[in-house]
């Protein structure tokens, strides 16, 4: 069973949020992330060996590594609460989560080694994609919003009444 707490995933989250902050655009940001990812994709046999202590870590090393195909499956499977040897059996014979050749070696150590950190690890981006995706529709309808407004305000402005 997943041991991820809530406040794991607002840690893996606010890692994040902080590389995007220091960045001074979207794409440093994810060139960032790569970085970092690449780093601790490196390291996955040592923080599998600790999986539960370096959850956000494991999780960072995958972020922007994992697509997710079949999303209200998988978001089924995560309430579910699965254990983490069948589901991932289940994630692939559902061709449901798709990893980059770069990060491939890393995700068959963990399949092998520490079959739960993976899961996790998918749990954390797959989520916090959703999150990504939530905030930036958010911000668009904003915008939209914002944009209709202004567009009222000049009209109203010239009519001479």
């Amino acid at each position: 069973m997943s041991k991820l707490s809530e406040s794991v995933q607002e840690e893996f989250n606010e890692q994040v949020r902080s590389v995007h902050r220091r960045s001074r655009n979207k794409a440093e940001a994810e060139r960032e992330l790569a970085t970092q990812g690449e780093t601790l994709l490196g390291q996955i046999e040592t923080l599998a060996d600790n999986a539960e202590e370096f959850q956000v870590y494991i999780g960072l090393a995958f972020h922007g590594r994992i697509s997710f195909e079949k999303k209200a499956m998988l978001e089924t499977l995560i309430t579910s609460n699965p254990d983490a040897t069948a589901v991932l059996a289940k994630l692939r014979t559902h061709k449901m989560v798709r990893v980059t050749a770069s990060a491939k070696t890393a995700w068959d150590t963990l399949w092998e080694k520490q079959p739960q950190a993976m899961w996790d690890a998918i749990i954390l981006n797959s989520r916090e994609q959703r999150k990504a995706i939530k905030a930036a529709a958010d911000a668009e309808e904003q915008e939209s919003e914002a944009d209709e407004n202004d567009e009222h305000d000049d009209e109203d402005m010239n009519h001479d009444d």
